[in-house]
């Protein structure tokens, strides 16, 4: 049975307030807890920032405090330490300890007398008490505790002049030692002779050197030969260095002097290279280890005008070894060859030191390592450089070959590794 239209209309008109009634309830509780969520979050998010502000300033509270307490145990020390130099520096009122009767009379009697006696009671109470008799400063006897002007180290208890504890007139200079006042040396304190006899003050009369002694001439040209080659070279004594040595001390017939002898460093590093390269097997040896100067009769060498050594010519000579670091002191080094030989092992740096090189010959020889190190581009002066031949590893690095030798006029460097 169908309602009419009237019946629908007046159902519909009943049924709308309702849903609108029931929609309305549902829709305020939706907003009700939402605002109830965003009360909730944002007291949450309060509470933890009230949260973090309090560890925040309980952090600066211990901070604070830590500060104050350091300074004030830094006050604390400071005021300490003054109030123990008052006490030190100030006599105590009102009562004179026994040391300071001790001491007045003892420095009465010192100026009283200027004999040696009087200088050796003044020894004598240094010995007996070296806290307070010999300090310069009166006061520091008349502290309570004697025990503050004494430092951990027995020189301590010295002046700052160590010789007034000697005489009223001391001196420094070595002559203090033949006076008639009783050496300090005896003392129970340490001594200081030693300390006088280095003093920097030069004395009147300086004891020279003979340097024609065997001792001191042997003394000194070991010096000068460890001064060039290093104390490890002379460990071995069969070493080119110990044979030098040996051979200019006790077998060089012009007997050099160590004190006016100029070409020492260049005839001991010559001997090494002799020693070096097993020169008693060459081919081209007259002269050489003789007794006359290098530049006259030792064969392949030759000189310029200043007696410095300014060529060896030593190729197809049967040198076997390797090239010692001693021919550096050759400076005056212009023209070296000695291709087609054995010599073995690597090219010492410091022929970058040879600057007025200008022929560099050593070919066909068992040399290896690398070439081009740094210091052989230190040869600027050098025009021809020949290297073919040896077991040489590495690149040719060319920039520095166009840069390092403008003077370059021939560059062998074929057959080679």
């Amino acid at each position: 049975m169908t309602l009419s239209f009237r019946r629908r209309a007046i159902l519909i008109l009943l049924v709308i307030p309702l849903v609108e009634k029931t929609s309305g309830k549902t829709f305020g509780r939706s907003l009700r807890y939402i605002d109830h969520v965003k009360k909730e979050q944002s007291h949450t998010l309060k509470n933890a920032y009230h949260q973090s502000a309090n560890l925040d300033n309980q952090a600066r509270r211990k901070h604070n405090e830590t500060a104050t307490t350091l300074l004030q145990q830094r006050r604390l020390r400071k005021k300490s330490i003054s109030v123990k130099e008052y006490e030190r520096l100030q006599p105590a009122k009102g009562a004179r300890s026994p040391t300071k009767s001790k001491s007045s009379k003892k420095s009465k009697s010192s100026k009283k007398s200027k004999s040696p006696k009087a200088s050796k009671s003044s020894k004598d109470s240094i010995s007996e008490s070296p806290t307070v008799t010999i300090s310069e400063n009166p006061t520091a006897a008349i502290s309570e505790s004697p025990t503050a002007s004494i430092s951990e180290s027995p020189t301590a208890t010295i002046s700052e002049i160590p010789t007034v504890t000697i005489s009223l007139a001391p001196t420094i200079s070595p002559e203090s030692s033949s006076s008639s006042a009783p050496s300090i040396s005896s003392s129970s304190a340490p001594s200081i002779s030693k300390i006088i006899k280095l003093s920097s003050v030069p004395s009147s009369a300086p004891t020279s050197i003979n340097c024609t002694d065997p001792e001191t001439r042997e003394r000194l040209l070991m010096k000068s030969f460890v001064a060039i080659s290093g104390e490890k070279s002379f460990f071995d004594p069969n070493s080119p260095q110990s044979k030098a040595a040996e051979w200019i001390i006790n077998e060089d017939p012009l007997n050099v002097n160590p004190c006016t002898f100029s070409g020492l460093a260049q005839r001991y590093a010559m001997v090494v290279f002799y020693f070096a390269l097993d020169g008693d097997d060459w081919i081209y040896n007259e002269g050489w280890l003789g007794g006359t100067s290098m530049c006259v009769g030792w064969q392949k060498v030759s000189c310029d005008r200043d007696g410095l050594v300014s060529s060896l010519l030593l190729s197809r000579n049967n040198l076997v070894g390797k090239i010692p670091r001693e021919v550096k002191e050759l400076t005056g080094m212009q023209l070296f060859q000695a291709y087609d030989n054995e010599i073995s092992g690597r090219i010492p740096t410091e022929i970058g030191l040879l600057q007025n090189m200008v022929g560099f010959d050593i070919e066909s020889n068992k040399l290896e390592g690398e070439l081009f190190f740094d210091e052989v581009f230190e040869l600027t002066n050098i025009q021809f450089f020949r290297a073919s031949g040896n077991q040489f590893s590495g690149t040719v690095p060319w920039n520095n070959v166009i840069t390092s030798f403008p003077k370059l006029k021939q560059f062998w460097i074929a057959k080679n590794r």
